[in-house]
């Protein structure tokens, strides 16, 4: 929750004491898309759902998130071994406002690419 004059910054003036205070609810700004039109609960779900798929299937995930002009970029590599024991390598990118989105649009890339999208 954030609350409407109390200074939130070190050094800011406080406000007095008669301000009235005002709570905004943290689910506002959960329900605003990201600039890539993911919500943070869609971001959120994506990870997990990525997650499970990674665990369930033995394959070995990487990804490196650098800071990008539009937020943030991540990069994300799958590398496991298919029935044949010959090693399967796939890469997707992902661009957001934050590392989650980032992270979120890679793993929604590569679950669409492996033709996981509904999974």
């Amino acid at each position: 929750l954030e609350i409407e004059g109390l200074p939130l910054q070190p050094g800011a003036p406080k406000a007095s004491a008669s301000a009235p205070r005002v709570l905004k609810s943290a689910a506002v700004a959960v329900e605003v898309a990201d600039a890539t039109g993911l919500s943070s609960e869609a971001a959120g779900e994506l990870t997990v759902r990525h997650n499970l798929i990674v665990q369930r299937g033995r394959i070995q995930a990487r990804e490196t998130c650098v800071v990008h002009a539009s937020g943030y970029h991540c990069s994300l590599s799958w590398s496991w071994r298919d029935a044949q024991g010959a090693l399967q390598e796939r890469a997707t990118t992902g661009l957001g406002r934050s590392k989650r989105a980032a992270r979120a649009e890679a793993a929604k890339a590569m679950l669409v690419a492996e033709g996981c999208g509904s999974c």
